[in-house]
């Protein structure tokens, strides 16, 4: 039986699918494993919600979910966290018919990138997770996603590295793709002193925007990147689930804890009027468990490619164009 609106709440458990939410249903957005969806016609704080459905190739969210109750809650204060909540929805038969013909009308209109096309919701769906949505609201509200990605160094890198990590990284994926794309480097979020590298980080994760320089969101947005305490409190996670780094991790289960926190989504969600620092609001995403187990083969390669071709030292050929604050 749907339980009543408003009645969501953290939990590890399964909850009822609620009521709210209304008969339609409309393709948002997908990754390799999940496909994602709004509630048009969704009530009062259902409107906030997004469903997340597992694909075919995809197992069921319990283990997800129990991962982030027990492992990434804990970590965080809750205004810190995009709220999930795992709910039934086998029996919901009304609405997996919905999301389904959603899904096929989104390919028959092109909405789909090409990679995920063909791929459909798994069959024998047990839960589905509710999300919040951080989309902007009203045409007054900015939102800016970013991935902040290795906010301090690689344990292994090398002690006279010319880039952290990612530069690193980002060099080498360069070079595979034959492109110079731009990059930012991570450690200019922990740089807040700096005004060079506020500019950098501010001119990177507001590609595309329209933000006008010395406007009340672009202050508002400044102030943010100098005062927040999410993006430290980041870093303090990262830093203590990862000592030792890749090659001989001292605990495999909070590596890959680690490298999930290296991978998430930062979510700022603002007016486009301005506002104090402690009315915008920013949450992290996209933290589901690093796979340890199948990952640490490939995290090692790709450290001592690192090593080994020169791209921690700057030496690799073809030489790629980064910023690194470490250069």
């Amino acid at each position: 039986m749907a339980q009543d609106i408003h009645t969501l709440h953290y939990s590890p458990e399964v909850q009822a699918f609620p009521k709210g939410l209304g008969n339609a249903v409309k393709y948002v957005g997908e990754g390799m494993a999940n496909v994602v969806f709004s509630f048009p016609e969704a009530q009062d704080s259902m409107r906030d919600l997004l469903i997340r459905v597992p694909k075919d190739v995809t197992g069921d969210h319990e283990d997800i979910h129990k991962h982030w109750c027990e492992n990434v809650y804990p970590l965080f204060e809750p205004r810190d966290l995009v709220p999930q909540y795992l709910v039934k929805i086998e029996g919901q038969d009304a609405i997996l018919d919905r999301l389904r013909s959603e899904l096929e009308a989104a390919e028959t209109k092109g909405q789909r990138k090409s990679k995920m096309k063909g791929t459909k919701i798994k069959i024998d769906l047990r839960t589905a997770m509710l999300i919040h949505d951080m989309r902007p609201r009203n045409h007054d509200e900015i939102l800016i996603e970013f991935k902040p990605k290795w906010l301090e160094q690689s344990p292994t890198a090398p002690k006279d590295a010319a880039r952290c990590r990612n530069c690193a990284r980002e060099a080498f994926r360069n070079n595979e793709k034959g492109t110079s794309d731009s990059i930012l480097c991570p450690l200019r979020f922990m740089d807040r002193a700096s005004e060079g590298s506020m500019a950098r980080v501010k001119e990177f994760i507001t590609k595309g925007l329209e933000i006008p320089s010395g406007s009340p969101a672009a202050i508002t947005l400044e102030n943010w990147l100098r005062e927040n305490t999410l993006l430290p409190h980041l870093h303090d996670a990262q830093v203590s689930n990862d000592s030792t780094g890749v090659l001989e991790p001292k605990d495999q289960f909070k590596l890959g804890l680690a490298m999930t926190l290296r991978d998430c989504t930062c979510y700022v969600r603002f007016s486009r009027q301005g506002s104090s620092t402690d009315e915008v609001e920013a949450r992290l995403g996209d933290l589901d468990l690093k796979d340890q187990t199948t990952k640490l083969d490939y995290w090692r390669d790709m450290e001592l490619e690192l090593h080994d071709q020169g791209y921690y030292l700057g030496k690799e050929k073809p030489q790629q164009k980064t910023d690194c604050l470490l250069s």
